[in-house]
This record gives C-alpha cells, sequence and structure tokens, in this order.
C-alpha cells in the first residue's frame, strides 16, 4: 500500500496527470479513427477491441517514459539531487521548466497513442494474411478506373469434378464481385477466353480493358477447400497481394472467403465496399452443400452454350432445386436456361409451363433478388415479346448492379426487336466498352448496323470480334457474310469463305456463290441432296430448301419437304393453343405458309403468313421483316408482282436487314421484276427510306 501512495505521490509531484489526460484524449481520438477505418475498408469486427487492448498496454509505457526522461531531465543523467531539491516544495505554481516537462511528456502519450494505432494496423496486416499494397492510379483513365478481371481459376484435379469446380467458383466469384457497385468487373463471357492462354498478363489487361487482374488456384479434397489468390497490376505485373484461403467447404466459407477477396480487391483499388454489398456478398442461397454445388456446374454448363450444355445445365439445376426446395438463385437460373433452350430451339414450346413453373418458385422466395429480376425480365422477353415487363425487371436489376455488361446487352437487344436501332446501337456499344470479349455483342452491332446500312461501321464491329477467335466467332462470321451479300460484294464473301468457317457456313456459302447465284438450279438440287450435311436444317429451314428445290424444277422433292414441314408445324400449333404463346405461333406460322405455297396451295400460304404478319407487327420489327420478305415471295410465285413490289418497298423503307439492293441485283428468285420500273428504283437505294420523291 505504502508504495502505491508512493507511485501516487510521485505522479503528483512530476505532474503527470496532465500526460495521462492528455494520452486518454490522445487515445480517444485514435479509437474515433479505428472505428472509421473499420467501417470504411471493412476491416474485422476485432479490429476495434486490438486498439484498445493496445492503448491500454501502451499507459504505463507512456508512465515509464516520463519517469526516464524526469530522471534525464534537470541537472543531467544520473544527478543527484540536491538537499534544497529533496525539500518540501512550497503551494506555488510550477516552474516554467516543469510545464516544458510536462508538454514533453505529453507529447511522448500522444506519440505512443497514435503508434498503437499504427501497430493494430501493421497487426491486422499481418494477422490477415495479406499485405495489401495500394494500386497508384496517376494517369489513369476514369474507363479503367476500379475495373478488374477475374481469370479462369486453375486446379490440381485435372478430372471433370475438378475442372467443372473451378470453374463453377469462379463464375460465382465474378457474379458476387459484380454486387459492389464500385468495381467494374469485366464478365465471366469474356474471362473464359483465356483459361489455358499463353498471353502475358498485361496483354490480357489490355484486352479487356481492365487496370488489375485475379488469378487464383482452387483445390478441393473431400470437405476441405484451399483458394490461392493474387491481385496484379495489368499495367506492370505487379503482385497488389496474395492470399491463401484454407477452410472446411461449406456455403458459409465459400461466401466467406468471396467476401475476404472483395474487401482485399476494393482496398487495393481504394474502391469502396459498404456494409450492403458485403451482406448481399454474404447472404446464403443455401444451406446445402450438395444443392450449391449442383448450381455451380449448372452455371458452368449455361455459360457454355450449346445443345448439350443447356441440357446439362437444366439438370444440374433440377438436382440443386430438388435438393434443396427453398434455393431461389437456382429456380431463377433454371428458369432463365429453361427460356434460352426454347429460344434457340433446343425445346419445345410445351415447356414453357416448366419455365413459368420455376419463375413462379424464384418470385415466391425472393422477389427482389437480382437474379429473379433478371430471370422475369428474360422470360416475358422470350415467350411474349412483352418488352414493357421485361424493361421493368431489367431496369430493376440494373439498379442492382449497373457495371453488369449482360444487362445492357437484353436492354439494347429489346430496343432492336422493336426496330429502335438508333438507341439500341449505343447501348450495344456501352455493353462492348464493359464486356470487349464478348462476341455476342459484337454480332449485334453486325446485325444493327447491317439494318440502317452503315456497312464501314458492320466491318469494324466484325473485324473486332473475330479477332477473339473463340466458338461463337463463327456465328459472327456468318452474319458478316450476310452483311456482304446484303451490299453485293461477293469477292470479299468469298474470301471469308476460304479463310474457314463451320462445315454447315461453308457448305450453304459455297452452293449460293458457286451455283445459287449462277442460277444453276439444277447443281443446287443435287448438292441439297447428295452433300447436304447432317443438321443442315438448323441452317436453313426445311420450307425454304423446298422452295429451293422449286426454283430447280425439282417438284417431288419440293414436295417431300414440304410435307414434312407442315406436319411438324401443324403438330407445333396444336401444342402452342391455349398457352399466350405468340411469338412461338407465328414462327410456326410463317415456315407452314411456305410449305403450304411450295405444295401449291396459294390461299393458305397467304393466310397463315398475314396471321403471322398480324402477330409480329407490334411485337417483333426483325421477325415481322422477315414474314414480310416471306410475303413477297408467296405472292412472287403466285404470280401478283404488284403485291410483291409493294412488300418489298415495305422492308427496303425501314431496314436493310433481311433484303437490301444489293442481294435484289443477285438473287434469282426476283429475275420475273427485273424489267419493272419500280423494281428498277429499288435497285438505286443506297440507304432504307421511301423509294420515288
Amino acid at each position: 500500500m505504502s508504495r502505491l501512495k508512493h507511485l501516487i505521490r510521485e505522479i503528483h509531484r512530476r505532474s503527470m496527470w496532465q500526460v495521462l489526460g492528455i494520452y486518454v484524449v490522445a487515445g480517444w481520438v485514435a479509437y474515433q479513427v479505428v472505428q472509421s477505418l473499420t467501417e470504411g475498408l471493412r476491416l474485422p469486427e476485432w479490429f476495434p477491441a486490438l486498439a484498445i487492448v493496445l492503448l491500454i498496454i501502451g499507459l504505463p509505457i507512456v508512465l515509464a517514459t516520463a519517469f526516464v526522461q524526469e530522471g534525464m531531465g534537470g541537472e543531467g543523467a544520473g544527478a543527484e539531487p540536491s538537499a534544497e531539491d529533496a525539500s518540501p516544495e512550497p503551494a506555488t505554481r510550477p516552474a516554467a521548466g516543469a510545464y516544458l516537462f510536462t508538454w514533453r511528456n505529453a507529447l511522448s502519450g500522444g506519440v505512443l497513442a497514435f503508434a498503437a494505432l499504427g501497430f493494430t494496423g501493421a497487426l491486422w496486416i499481418v494477422l490477415g494474411g495479406a499485405t495489401v499494397r495500394m494500386i497508384s492510379t496517376e494517369g489513369v483513365s476514369e474507363e479503367l478506373l476500379n475495373s478488374v478481371a477475374v481469370l479462369p481459376f486453375k486446379t490440381v484435379g485435372s478430372d471433370e469434378e475438378s475442372l467443372n469446380f473451378a470453374a463453377g467458383l469462379h463464375g460465382d466469384l465474378t457474379t458476387q464481385l459484380s454486387k459492389v457497385a464500385s468495381l467494374k468487373v469485366t464478365s465471366q463471357t469474356s474471362t473464359s477466353l483465356y483459361l489455358g492462354t499463353t498471353k502475358s498478363l498485361p496483354e490480357i489487361a489490355a484486352e479487356l480493358n481492365v487496370l488489375v487482374l485475379l488469378e487464383g488456384v482452387v483445390q478441393r479434397a473431400g470437405n476441405q477447400l484451399r483458394v490461392q489468390a493474387q491481385l496484379i497490376d495489368g499495367r506492370t505485373d505487379e503482385h497488389l497481394w496474395a492470399e491463401t484461403f484454407d477452410r472446411p467447404f461449406t456455403v458459409e466459407n465459400v461466401l466467406s472467403i468471396q467476401s475476404d477477396i472483395a474487401r482485399l480487391i476494393t482496398t487495393a483499388l481504394r474502391a469502396t465496399l459498404t456494409k450492403e454489398e458485403q451482406a448481399a456478398i454474404e447472404e446464403l442461397p443455401t444451406e446445402s452443400e450438395e444443392a450449391f454445388s449442383a448450381y455451380l456446374e449448372g452455371m458452368v454448363h449455361a455459360a457454355r452454350r450449346g445443345r448439350d450444355e443447356s441440357r446439362q445445365a437444366i439438370e444440374r439445376l433440377e438436382a440443386a432445386v430438388r435438393i434443396d426446395p427453398s434455393f431461389a438463385v437456382a429456380w431463377a437460373a433454371l428458369a432463365a436456361e429453361r427460356s434460352r433452350a426454347i429460344f434457340q430451339s433446343f425445346a419445345g414450346p410445351e415447356s414453357w409451363d416448366a419455365v413459368r413453373e420455376a419463375e413462379a418458385k424464384a418470385i415466391a422466395l425472393a422477389p427482389d433478388a437480382f437474379e429473379t429480376l433478371l430471370a422475369q425480365g428474360l422470360v416475358a422477353y422470350r415467350s411474349r415479346r412483352d418488352y414493357q415487363t421485361a424493361n421493368r425487371h431489367f431496369e430493376a436489376a440494373l439498379v442492382k448492379r449497373p457495371g453488369d455488361s449482360a444487362i445492357h446487352l437484353w436492354l439494347a437487344t429489346m430496343l432492336k426487336r422493336q426496330g429502335r436501332y438508333e438507341e439500341a446501337i449505343p447501348v450495344f456499344e456501352r455493353a462492348a466498352r464493359l464486356d470487349p470479349a464478348a462476341v455476342t455483342t459484337w454480332v449485334e452491332l453486325v446485325i444493327g448496323n447491317r439494318w440502317l446500312a452503315r456497312f464501314e461501321d458492320v466491318d469494324r464491329a466484325a473485324a473486332r470480334g473475330l479477332l477473339l477467335k473463340q466458338s461463337e466467332g463463327t456465328a459472327l462470321a456468318a452474319y458478316w457474310y450476310e452483311s456482304l451479300i446484303l451490299r453485293g460484294d461477293t469477292a470479299r464473301a468469298r474470301a471469308l469463305l476460304d479463310e474457314g468457317t463451320d462445315q454447315y457456313g461453308a457448305f450453304y456459302w459455297a452452293l449460293e456463290l458457286d451455283h445459287y447465284f449462277q442460277r444453276d438450279f439444277q447443281a443446287v438440287s443435287d448438292s441439297l441432296v447428295s452433300r447436304r450435311p447432317d443438321g443442315f436444317g438448323a441452317t436453313i429451314s426445311g420450307a425454304r430448301l423446298g422452295v429451293l428445290h422449286l426454283q430447280a424444277g425439282e417438284e417431288q422433292r419440293a414436295r417431300a419437304f414440304a410435307d414434312s414441314v407442315k406436319v411438324a408445324e401443324l403438330q407445333a400449333l396444336n401444342t402452342i393453343e391455349g398457352r399466350d404463346l405468340p411469338f412461338d405461333e407465328a414462327a410456326a406460322l410463317r415456315r407452314l405458309a411456305l410449305a403450304e405455297l411450295v405444295l401449291g396451295n396459294g390461299e393458305a400460304a397467304r393466310e397463315r403468313n398475314e396471321r403471322a404478319l398480324e402477330i409480329l407487327e407490334s411485337r417483333d420489327a426483325i421477325e415481322y421483316g422477315l414474314a414480310r420478305l416471306e410475303q413477297a415471295v408467296i405472292e412472287l410465285l403466285l404470280g401478283d408482282h404488284d403485291a410483291a413490289l409493294e412488300s418489298l418497298e415495305g422492308n427496303l423503307a425501314v431496314e436493310f436487314l433481311s433484303v437490301s439492293p444489293g442481294i435484289l441485283r443477285l438473287d434469282p428468285l426476283w429475275d420475273p421484276l427485273r424489267d419493272n420500273p419500280r423494281f428498277q428504283a429499288l435497285l438505286e437505294l443506297e440507304r432504307p427510306g421511301p423509294v420515288g420523291p
């Protein structure tokens, strides 16, 4: 007790109450800074508590420092106090030297308080396992700021299960990062192109137009998950941070890892990760590891496109919701994938019942989720061309993820389908800036500029897209070929053919250039019978094949194609009846109309196509244009030239997508009209617009 009294007396004698008071104030300020950093940088929740512990530890250090300084003050270190000094001091104010001594101690207290804060931050970095280096943004354009691409994850295992899991985790992390509004995240569609690439990281960053790249290795062994990730400056190939996450495989741990990665990325980029965004990343979509794994695998297949991949995606997503019927995100993905299968003719219209069932489940479970809003927009667009409903859902989804290139793509697609290409092209261009390696966007820019007869822009978009050298490039090449034919440029079309394309495209282009445009109809008919690749009906409909045989005078062959088409389309119409699927109905009616024409049923052909035109006029400008062109073909082959010309004039007044002066000059189908002045006037058009003065 006497020692405590002596200590208190010494603190009082040496005027150290002020030191303690200033230390407390400095510590309080330091603690406020710690709390601000914790909230702003999303540091661990234990960060403020650790700061308090260190500040408490710093208190005796301050006192000890003050005593040492006292010993070094006055007459120097080691000086013995004189008898006069040892005598009791009068109750007067301290000398000036005492004040100087006090403020020196106060300064020590403040410095130590903030040193504790610095040490806390350093300790967080060390204990957190990642040394984060802030990226330099000097001279960086606004477009590049906060831009990141997640490269495909590598995996230790080479089996299909390991590869699919790594691909699924890559896609899911990309999705989770897109929830951070301050980040510009390149889509999985683009980054997947770089799986196994030999390109350098700066080359990839330049092609994707991003500032940083995240790459990683995923290993899953039994119930354990290891993710090694590193963030790299795309300009210099320098590491900004590297981290290894070793945790038991649970859905919660996967999302926790993704949340940590998001925090580290935003810290390095000086971006912001809000509490709400972190909560959205960490929100459990399901507690079932089995359901989550099935979902990830399903999304991998969905991203790869194709008939078989779509079937496998649907099977895995169905497994996910069967394991966990409350898995809302999986229900939404299932609705979207099932609708795509129908839209791309991988499934029949009877499958719309299953689409709407999955959509209803997602709405009931998570009506405001991004995935649900996206699925609702896709179903409204694909099933009924309900642009108002689809646009409402897409816009709501865009609010949640403003940097999502797919939403921009769908918004532009709806403008396109309404014939509003002047408005659609800038939105497609925005999607291309957000996701420069997505071939689909470049295809849309080819189609859009073709509609407006901006053929130089068509060439630029096609050349840019074909640089990507991916599977969808064959579709892009096909649209470019059609654009060359529409402007009558057979020489460049031939050069494109010689560069190589898929077997269907190569067969059809060669057939058109070498025989059809040369009026060698017998060679056309014989080739269609003897050399036509299996599955060629996916490239050109059976009804159109019937017309080609009819042009060659092969009536028996023509009728054989037309008969099979008629049976199939009548069955489709019977299936569609009562399902509120106007677009599917119109498509079946158009094919049926051409079949009736080939079979010699002229009035039935007119009626079927006119009904299709009624359905499409307010729903789909592109399909309406195609149906109007088919109307011209029907009238031409039935001998009503004036009606055929009226349909052609209507098309060319609006677009050069399905017909153009260039193709009218080449196509022998229109030979009966060559001497007609109205037809000749159409050949002089340079841009879509009315004919004549």
